[in-house]
């Protein structure tokens, strides 16, 4: 995730200290300085003349004002030349394997919840994703900031008991994963 300040790329704020979440494999936390320091003393964000950088928050885009060190002007430099795109979208096929060595079947809300954690301002969040009703997945997690999210699937009525968990990294669009859960006991569902 984006800092919301240049400054937070090289000063640790309330994030912990950066770590492995034993749980799912993500890093959290802070891990800095990330950026050299490249400006004056009191400005070390500054572009060739000086200046101060602009920043714009979520699109990782910066503005140096150029050699008349005014910012609105036709000779401002911007780096990247478009926004770039910070977030994507997950989707979650969820099969079930019956214990009976039945056929396998697409599960849904009913059957399953899907949850996916990343760092959030340098902490371990988790959040569940939504899945259709029923059987036929998959789960859609959107606008989930680029990098790597684990994601963990827990089993629900005849699927109880089982789990399963990976790692998956979001980049720009659309990332797909299928995890599939065996049935530990019981009788078999009727997929």
């Amino acid at each position: 995730m984006l800092p919301p300040t240049l400054d937070d790329l090289n000063t640790r704020g309330v994030q912990p200290v950066y770590g492995i979440d034993a749980t799912d494999g993500v890093g959290a936390g802070y891990n800095g300085p990330y950026v050299p320091q490249a400006g004056p003393a009191g400005v070390p964000f500054a572009d060739a003349w000086g200046i101060a950088f602009q920043y714009a928050v979520g699109v990782a885009q910066l503005t140096s004002a150029g050699g008349d060190r005014a910012f609105g002007t036709a000779d401002d430099l911007v780096y990247p030349d478009a926004p770039t795109v910070t977030t994507g979208n997950l989707t979650v096929s969820v099969t079930g394997l019956p214990n009976d060595g039945g056929l396998a079947c697409l599960l849904g809300e009913d059957e399953a919840d899907v949850f996916v954690a990343s760092s959030v301002s340098g902490t371990r969040a988790e959040a569940q994703i939504p899945g259709p009703a029923g059987t036929g997945g998959p789960f859609t997690g959107a606008g989930l900031h680029n990098g790597f999210h684990g994601v963990r699937v827990v089993g629900q009525a005849a699927w109880a008991g089982s789990a399963v968990r990976d790692v998956v990294e979001i980049r720009r669009s659309t990332t797909q994963l299928r995890v599939t859960l065996t049935q530990p006991a019981g009788p078999p569902p009727g997929c």
